[in-house]
């Protein structure tokens, strides 16, 4: 028994010793001036948002410093009117 016990506890031990550090919120989104509608990965303690559009495009954005709102395009891979789009919801 105690055998089992100890494997259990170094288990427990090294499941969450690699375990994420930084939690992703998944949401929907509507663009406001697109009219597209977006699933959004917020990693709010980076500030950092992951935009997929419905055709597969996806882009990185990067919350602007506490001051200015709004946030700047990073990178994207896709379709190019899509990271357009994108851009045009996001950046202020």
């Amino acid at each position: 028994m105690i055998p089992y016990v100890a494997a259990a506890i170094a288990g427990a031990f090294l499941a969450t010793r690699n375990a994420p550090k930084s939690r992703i919120q998944k949401m929907t989104c509507f663009g406001p001036r697109s009219g597209i509608v977006y699933q959004v990965d917020l990693v709010a303690n980076l500030g950092i948002a992951i935009i997929h559009a419905p055709n597969g495009t996806s882009a990185v954005f990067q919350q602007k410093p506490p001051p200015d709102a709004g946030f700047i395009f990073v990178r994207g891979a896709g379709s190019e009117a899509a990271l357009a789009a994108m851009k045009k919801d996001l950046e202020v």
